[in-house]
């Protein structure tokens, strides 16, 4: 799992929250979103986009 907590910024945060490995989905703080693929250095990436707000927290846990 990955949690980022964004503190204070100019606007908006994206995350791109990348995974080594083949997910199907991803637990965004407990709501389910589906895992999109890539290869990074040869190697299968799963990975979602997620968007902060200032003061906001977000966990992401892999499910297989």
């Amino acid at each position: 799992s990955s949690t980022l907590h964004y503190k204070k910024g100019v606007g908006a945060l994206t995350w791109e929250v990348d995974f080594y490995g083949s997910f199907s989905s991803f637990l965004a703080d407990g709501k389910k979103i589906e895992a999109k693929h890539k290869i990074l250095n040869g190697e299968p990436i799963s990975y979602i986009v997620l968007v902060l707000k200032e003061g906001q927290s977000r966990t992401v846990k892999a499910v297989h």
